[in-house]
């Protein structure tokens, strides 16, 4: 016995939306006065000066800033472990409220602590490093970004930031089991499948897989919404006059963002609820 799905749904939303409003609110928090000048300027569609006139590089400088200015860093590292395990969190309550079945099934195989331990484990041993070999190649990508010039290659570019942070994962994972855990049906063949949709719809159908493989987009989904919020205010007047951009240019864009995601769990619910 369990709780109704549409609870479940909701708190999923709560999680999600409160999640993407606490990214964009320490963004509010870190970022100094003459950046977020700015940036509202830029939201306003007024000039704001060479260095914010691409928004990728200026969420770059951003991540940066929040995450560490090193790649190769301990302060990085540390923050991309927090990172990790609270979009592991917030991915759970997705997938949960989803399909709560299969994970009731799970929590009545044994006593729920031994899930949880296997739930953070699990985090640990396949979420830590990919996670953060994901942030230094979505910031590799939004590099990429700033160089292109034609509309095609800005347009391949997030395309191809999605396929290689699912490469990161399956090759990172498939590896560790490779190694870790003799007398798996693993072969080295199988590296060459991991883009075929067979093998793809595969994971999706295994949620213990697909809740790692998620959190590994954290930046990816992080970068997008900041990218559709800012376009929203930008070419939106009802948001210029009913948000303080001038003030708060972050906060604006945390309240476009769980809008945002309020409106895909609308349009979602019927599917999900309606199973």
């Amino acid at each position: 016995m369990g709780l109704h799905p549409v609870f479940l749904y909701i708190g999923s939303f709560c999680a999600s939306a409160t999640f993407v409003y606490f990214l964009f609110e320490k963004m509010e928090v870190v970022l100094k006065k003459e950046i977020k000048i700015a940036f509202s300027r830029l939201l306003k569609n007024l000039d704001a000066g060479e260095e914010f006139e691409n928004w990728v590089v200026t969420f770059g400088s951003f991540f940066d800033r929040i995450m560490g200015e090193n790649h190769f860093s301990w302060k990085r590292f540390k923050r991309s472990c927090i990172a990790s395990y609270l979009s592991l969190l917030v991915c759970f309550a997705i997938l949960f409220s989803i399909n709560p079945n299969t994970y009731y099934e799970k929590f009545s195989e044994g006593p729920i602590y031994l899930w949880v331990i296997s739930f953070l484990v699990g985090g640990l041993a396949v979420n830590i490093f990919p996670d953060y070999l994901s942030y230094i190649q979505t910031r590799f990508f939004i590099k990429l970004f700033s160089k292109a010039r034609s509309s095609f290659n800005k347009a391949l570019i997030p395309i191809l930031d999605i396929i290689a942070t699912y490469l990161i994962f399956i090759i990172f994972t498939m590896s560790m089991v490779f190694i870790f855990m003799p007398g798996n049906d693993l072969n080295f063949k199988m590296y060459f499948n991991v883009l075929k949709p067979n093998f793809i719809l595969g994971i999706i159908k295994r949620p213990e897989i697909l809740l790692f493989l998620l959190t590994t987009f954290f930046t990816s989904t992080w970068l997008y919404l900041f990218l559709l919020s800012s376009a929203l205010i930008k070419y939106g007047k009802f948001f210029t006059k009913n948000l303080d951009i001038d003030n708060k240019p972050f906060h604006s864009l945390g309240i476009v963002s769980m809008a945002t995601v309020f409106i895909i769990y609308l349009i979602a619910a019927p599917f999900v609820l309606g199973k």
